[in-house]
């Protein structure tokens, strides 16, 4: 099985995760099943063929994803709009892929036929695109296992106002923090990953790829970043300008 969230940060409006086995997908969050972001997403990874399992919480629990309870009937105030996170997954042997977007923001499902011209609309389309080109260019990489034990992905999108289309996205491997005594993978003449920031900070349609350890959600060295790269290189992966 294969797990590829979308999980918020500090920077990230968007959040969501998806888990694939072969075609088979689940797809979850910690927002809640009702927004716009993953049922955009479910929309495009079931178009494409996958067969999706969308499983979320009933109501907005961002921040949540890493959490764990035990699971309690549901009473019956109405869920969200009335109407787990990559890490973990990693821990336990589930190869994962974190997703986020700068754009967007945090509404009901139903925006997406009732303003198709607002920002959320636009970027949750955009960002569902971008991330189902990647779930088939990593489960399509090569053969298992997808990622090395214990290490997950995470994948950074920019605003949509860089990017006139999804097809203009330049994905960058790079780091979460600079770390001048590291020694990164070789890409673009270096051995010194650009860091999150500087890709999201570039002027462009630059997205972020960054592996870290599921344990202390830190940059993993050279040789995992490598095979990373390797099942990556049909995005193409590609430098950021000089």
């Amino acid at each position: 099985m294969y797990y590829a969230p979308y999980l918020p940060s500090a920077i990230l409006v968007i959040s969501g995760i998806a888990a694939a086995y072969a075609q088979n997908l689940v797809l979850t969050n910690d927002d809640g099943w009702a927004v716009a972001q993953i049922r955009a997403q479910y929309t495009a990874l079931t178009d494409e063929g996958f067969e999706v399992v969308l499983s979320s919480p009933a109501l907005d629990m961002s921040g949540t994803g890493s959490s764990t309870m035990i699971p309690l009937p549901l009473d019956i105030t109405p869920c969200e709009y009335d109407s787990g996170a990559a890490a973990e997954a990693a821990t336990i042997g589930v190869s994962s892929v974190a997703f986020g977007g700068t754009s967007g923001s945090h509404v009901s499902y139903t925006t997406l036929a009732s303003t198709p011209n607002a920002t959320s609309t636009l970027s949750a389309y955009f960002y569902a695109t971008l991330t189902t080109q990647f779930i088939h260019t990593f489960l399509s990489g090569g053969s298992a296992p997808v990622l090395p034990p214990e290490t997950f992905v995470s994948v950074n999108y920019p605003a949509i106002s860089a990017c006139a289309e999804p097809v203009d996205a330049r994905w960058v491997l790079a780091r979460n923090l600079a770390n001048p005594f590291a020694e990164d993978i070789e890409t673009c003449g270096t051995t010194s990953l650009p860091t999150e920031n500087d890709v999201l900070g570039t002027t462009g349609c630059y997205v972020s790829v960054v592996v870290l350890d599921a344990r202390t959600k830190s940059d993993v060295n050279a040789t995992r970043q490598k095979a990373v790269l390797e099942r990556l290189s049909a995005l193409p992966l590609d430098c950021l300008p000089n």
